[in-house]
């Protein structure tokens, strides 16, 4: 299947945060059990050393398993919440994946770097040079944006070449600034709202917000009509045009 890049509407932010509370209460323990499950996961490598680069390299497998059970949930297909490791067993198949964790790994390099600098001069009670920080806030909008669809476009086309993913989503992010800025601000409410309440409200932020930007791509990534081929046509005009004359 190949996908075309198109523009949604400039508050089409809050559609997606419709639609995704909708999907969300259709099953919503499956959903805070699979958040959970993430959450748990992102936050191995703090305890466990160079868990990091297996979180990398293992996580956009579990996010497609998150988007194929939130398909299933939204058309009342079975599912559940061990569903989300399905796509672990499919490897091969979405070997780009690993490509895409491989890119996401060399462009958090520089931005690493860069934040290292800025540590080590509020260690010492000073403050960074205007240039620094906007040289990381350039650095992580470019990572942010070559990488953002990249995983759910996997996950529709995973035939699709890898620099056709990154060009895609970078296209995406950047005709779509506007929604998805309303998107951002809209999130970051939700998550402003959920802070107090602990552990549920976090559970119930990350579900809403992963179901909301899996709804984002599906609005602005739409399947490209494949064009009759040239000599089909003629040959079948030219067919209707014997058939016209003999009758």
């Amino acid at each position: 299947m190949q996908l075309e890049v198109t523009r949604a509407k400039a508050f089409a932010g809050f559609t997606w945060i419709k639609q995704a509370w909708k999907i969300f209460t259709l099953k919503p323990a499956v959903f805070m059990a699979m958040s959970a499950i993430i959450i748990v996961i992102s936050i191995l490598p703090a305890f466990i050393p160079y868990a990091n680069f297996l979180v990398l390299f293992l996580m956009p497998f579990i996010t497609l398993g998150f988007y194929q059970v939130t398909s299933n949930i939204e058309h009342n297909e079975p599912t559940d919440v061990q569903d989300i490791f399905q796509y672990l067993g499919q490897i091969p198949k979405y070997a780009v994946l690993l490509r895409i964790a491989a890119v996401t790994l060399i462009l958090s390099i520089p931005i690493t770097m860069v934040a290292s600098d800025m540590q080590l001069l509020f260690a010492e009670q000073k403050l960074p040079s205007f240039s620094d920080v906007l040289l990381l806030a350039i650095l992580f909008f470019i990572n942010a944006m070559i990488t953002a669809f990249a995983a759910p476009t996997a996950w529709v086309a995973p035939e699709t070449p890898l620099s056709t993913i990154l060009k895609n989503s970078f296209k995406a992010c950047w005709i779509n600034a506007m929604p998805l800025t309303v998107f951002g601000l809209v999130v970051l409410l939700i998550v402003m709202v959920s802070m107090p309440l602990i552990i549920f409200g976090w559970l119930i932020a990350y579900s809403i917000t992963t179901v909301a930007f899996l709804q984002a791509f599906l609005d602005i990534y739409q399947p490209v009509k494949p064009a009759m081929d040239d000599a089909f046509v003629e040959n079948t005009v030219s067919s209707k045009s014997d058939s016209d004359i003999e009758q």
